[in-house]
């Protein structure tokens, strides 16, 4: 059987809930963590479950809650409005989403603000293909992380300005500038 990992790239290809989780951890850099118990998370995900350690980790952290009745449904598609949420989560737009009416909307209106949604022209309900998947996660890698400043009776978080996944999680910066010469070679 070949794994996920090696199926030649196709944009048009639906993108599966599993696989996007996937993708989204490693875009947040948090690495799936070792299960030190066996406890089944959802009804439909165990160790025959492509992306175990991925959907469990995301669960723990609290950045994915499932679909209804205990379950993940790991091979469907996953929807903008899902996809939002997950990423919100990883930004740390949780509070904000939840502000302004929770999921989907809120998500959304977030997901507006911050540009997370640039590019990208799917209504809310439309399945997820590769194509629009890596179009959203590199959108969310450049987004400004929301970030807790006051822990206390109202936990106060605030979005600081070129500090993304990139900065904070991968430590991959970015410079802009002119070279106008080195000590190899002449530039004109």
């Amino acid at each position: 059987a070949m794994d996920a990992d090696e199926v030649p790239y196709d944009g048009e290809m639906m993108i599966a809930r599993a696989h996007f989780v996937k993708m989204a951890l490693h875009a947040s850099n948090d690495a799936p963590k070792v299960l030190v118990s066996n406890d089944e998370v959802f009804y439909d995900v165990d160790m025959n479950t492509m992306y175990e350690n991925y959907i469990e980790t995301a669960y723990r952290i609290g950045y994915i809650s499932g679909a209804a009745n205990g379950l993940f449904e790991p091979e469907s598609g996953i929807t903008l409005a899902q996809a939002t949420k997950i990423l919100g989560n990883i930004l740390g737009y949780e509070k904000i989403a939840e502000a302004n009416g929770g999921y989907p909307g809120g998500y959304l209106i977030a997901a507006q603000r911050i540009d997370l949604l640039d590019g990208i022209n799917l209504n809310d309900n439309e399945y997820l293909n590769m194509e629009t998947a890596v179009l959203l996660l590199n959108n969310a890698v450049n987004c400004d992380l929301m970030q807790i400043v006051a822990i206390g009776e109202d936990t106060e978080t605030k979005a600081y300005e070129d500090q993304t996944l990139l900065t904070e999680r991968h430590k991959i910066y970015s410079a802009e500038g002119i070279i106008d010469s080195n000590s190899y070679t002449d530039l004109y």
